[in-house]
């Protein structure tokens, strides 16, 4: 892989990361409930655009919660640090562990066909 492409799929992966911290946080209601079903996460034929781009947004949020959910704890935690507000502390600092993370996170989208 060429270095403009590992640039390019770093670049994917932080938004990646965003997009996954802002579903993160409207996921559940003030009293910790889902905010909605599981149901109907498909796609009919009266979606209009902004509908189907959020419910496309919502399906890769998803796959990088599954993603961040398989990676080591070290790298877990630095990636929740980083974008959910968590606090967990690392001995020699966390910024290899989040790259490390980063990275795999960006090869796995891949690897899925998320880009």
């Amino acid at each position: 892989m060429t270095a403009a492409a590992v640039a390019e799929q770093e670049d994917r992966a932080e938004w990646h990361l965003w997009n996954w911290s802002v579903w993160h946080g409207r996921r559940t209601n003030s009293l910790g409930y889902p905010s909605r079903g599981m149901g109907g996460l498909g796609c009919s034929g009266s979606s209009d655009f902004d509908s189907m781009c959020a419910n496309a947004d919502n399906r890769c949020a998803l796959a990088v919660d599954t993603i961040v959910d398989d990676l080591p704890p070290r790298e877990r935690a630095a990636l929740y640090n980083r974008w959910i507000v968590s606090v967990f502390r690392f001995r020699d600092g966390e910024d290899m562990a989040y790259k490390t993370a980063k990275s795999k996170l960006g090869k796995r989208l891949w690897a899925k066909g998320i880009w």
